[in-house]
């Protein structure tokens, strides 16, 4: 079993079979959560400049909309989306969504004026690209563009909702 500084290295190498071994372990759920708390979190502090007391609003509304994102590419994954090959259920999905966010970390730097915009759009690229690969092994897609379709159709929803921040 691996170390969760070992799963979130694999996870932002965009390495699949570290998607795979965190969909098929239950254990990383907690470990995914966390994760998607910091994510939110640096994702906060990189937004707000300045303004502190909106800090805890940000971190709210981040992880809304992560869990927002990971909600829609479930239900539009296993309804509408769906194919044969797709068996699982809204836990899985979302723990492999949590480890997609591994990348917002870096979004804590965002706060530096000088490099705020490369690290929040090369972040939101990256996780983009980890959140497509999730996706794929989660809802076992063989097809990369079906999967990098679902999450971009879902990327949107997310985009409007960090805009809120």
């Amino acid at each position: 079993m691996k170390q969760f500084s070992d799963r979130v290295l694999a996870a932002i190498q965009l390495e699949p079979l570290a998607y795979q071994e965190i969909k098929e372990n239950k254990a990383p759920l907690t470990q995914a959560m966390f994760l998607l708390f910091l994510s939110s979190t640096a994702t906060a502090l990189g937004s707000v400049g300045g303004h502190v007391e909106k800090i805890p609003m940000a971190i709210l509304t981040a992880c809304a909309a992560w869990i927002t994102w990971g909600l829609l590419i479930y239900v539009l994954g296993t309804r509408i989306l769906k194919k044969p090959e797709t068996q699982v259920d809204l836990v899985t999905v979302m723990r492999v969504v949590g480890f997609a966010s591994a990348p917002g970390i870096l979004k804590a730097l965002a706060f530096i004026p000088a490099v705020s915009g490369i690290i929040l759009f090369g972040t939101s690229i990256w996780i983009l690209g980890t959140t497509t690969l999730a996706t794929q092994q989660a809802l076992n897609y063989k097809s990369f563009p079906r999967a990098l379709g679902l999450t971009l159709a879902t990327w949107v929803v997310y985009q409007f909702l960090l805009f809120q921040i």
